[in-house]
């Protein structure tokens, strides 16, 4: 099949695992949404689990799940442990308590959205070997401690505002060339 870019939102019913898997391999971009507060009835099983066959989209660039509180996320480090050409991962309102260890070994993304979740801790390390990042946003969430010394040297926009961050505002954020936000 040629689709490569499919955007899900506000569907009634279930999607079979295997129409996600193999079959659609040719997937750029990947956007499953629902409304802000309503829960998505679809691309989950009765169980509401986000499908392992996502990690079968092995050419996927760009993955969007937003507005998805009530889905089970316990699958998700394991699916983008499989999925290393994304480049784009946005991640807007799952529920999201701590960062998937998986996302450290992204070493394609540009693009790192986990915002609006419920992210508590200090904000990993792992993040800092993410060399291509143009765009973090961490805002809303539940971070603590001071921000980390980042060496990203292509970061140009980053957001943290609504977190529990302490400290001062590192040296290299008001250094950083280019940064717009």
């Amino acid at each position: 099949p040629r689709l490569q870019e499919l955007k899900l939102r506000n569907i009634n019913g279930t999607l079979p695992e295997e129409f996600i898997g193999a079959r659609h391999t040719n997937f750029r971009r990947l956007g499953i949404m629902a409304h802000y507060g309503g829960p998505l009835q679809g691309w989950i099983s009765p169980h509401g689990d986000l499908p392992l066959s996502l990690g079968e989209l092995s050419s996927l660039k760009s993955l969007t799940v937003r507005n998805c509180a009530k889905m089970d996320m316990s699958r998700l480090s394991d699916i983008l442990s499989r999925l290393l050409k994304l480049e784009i991962l946005d991640l807007k309102n799952i529920g999201l308590s701590s960062i998937p260890s998986s996302v450290a070994n992204l070493t394609e993304l540009t693009v790192l959205r986990l915002y609006d979740n419920k992210i508590v801790g200090n904000i990993p390390a792992g993040l800092l070997g993410l060399t291509k990042l143009t765009s973090l946003w961490l805002h809303q969430n539940k971070f603590t401690g001071s921000i980390p010394e980042f060496s990203v040297e292509s970061l140009k926009d980053i957001t943290l505002f609504d977190n529990q961050l302490t400290g001062t505002i590192p040296d290299w954020m008001t250094n950083v060339t280019g940064c717009v936000n």
